[in-house]
């Protein structure tokens, strides 16, 4: 079984990769098709059929780690030679794409399972658990509660309550273990590993913080006409202002 977590608010051309992925790996492959895996929470269906699925492939638009450590945080247990990062293959030819999943034995009975719906976005952070010391530096700075500390372990305990394109404790954690997938502005706080993240102190962090938020709205209003799907409107003061404000109120 080979899954597919097709992106959220597919550009053209990832439209036009995932549906020649489907139909290369679908003659010899057994599929089942996300949702994108960062949009969806433990409890949805879609999480509930993979955890009951085993796969020999992960591909989706993310950075492996960051994929690895969101299903990680689903409840599913993963490594990252599994999993493919379709964004290295977006100009990749029919022979080449295919060759991404050469190594995986075809199905005996192939079949093609889609789950795939567009969901309502959020933005949080995952850790990465490989990566993270618990130091805590994250749950402290935070404003609005959406880490958790409990016996020396710190994790995402309120991701709906998380500040859309803010990745200021990324910018603080000591290690790089804080991942936003979606962040535009530092592929290495988006996930990829081979990215060194820099550690920075409170006001690099905001300064990180309006930097990131400024282009997570620009890419929301370029990618989503109907604005009813984000979770970015805030009525009154800009949300950029405000969080600033916020963040000055640490000192």
């Amino acid at each position: 079984m080979i899954v597919i977590s097709k992106s959220n608010t597919p550009t053209p051309a990832q439209s036009l990769l995932e549906g020649k992925l489907v139909k290369l790996l679908s003659t010899n492959h057994s599929l089942l098709i996300l949702p994108e895996i960062y949009f969806l929470t433990p409890d949805h269906p879609a999480i509930k059929r993979l955890k009951n699925t085993k796969f020999s492939a992960f591909a989706s638009w993310h950075f492996p780690r960051a994929a690895k450590w969101i299903l990680e945080y689903l409840g599913i247990s993963t490594s990252e030679p599994d999993i493919i990062n379709l964004s290295c293959a977006i100009n990749f030819a029919d022979a080449k794409l295919s060759s991404l999943f050469s190594g995986i034995d075809p199905s005996d009975n192939p079949e093609t399972v889609d789950l795939y719906t567009i969901c309502k976005t959020h933005w949080y952070p995952v850790i990465d658990y490989g990566r993270c010391v618990d130091c805590g530096k994250c749950s402290e700075f935070c404003l609005f509660g959406v880490y958790k500390r409990d016996k020396d372990k710190v994790s995402v305990a309120r991701p709906q309550m998380c500040k859309p394109g803010c990745p200021a404790c990324a910018r603080l954690c000591p290690k790089g273990a804080i991942i936003f997938p979606h962040c535009e502005t530092d592929d290495g706080i988006a996930g990829d590993s081979e990215v060194e993240i820099k550690s920075g102190d409170i006001e690099s962090a905001r300064s990180f913080a309006r930097e990131n938020i400024a282009a997570y709205n620009k890419g929301k209003e370029e990618k989503i006409a109907d604005s009813d799907n984000s979770q970015d409107d805030i009525a009154g003061k800009d949300p950029i202002d405000s969080l600033i404000d916020e963040l000055e109120d640490l000192e």
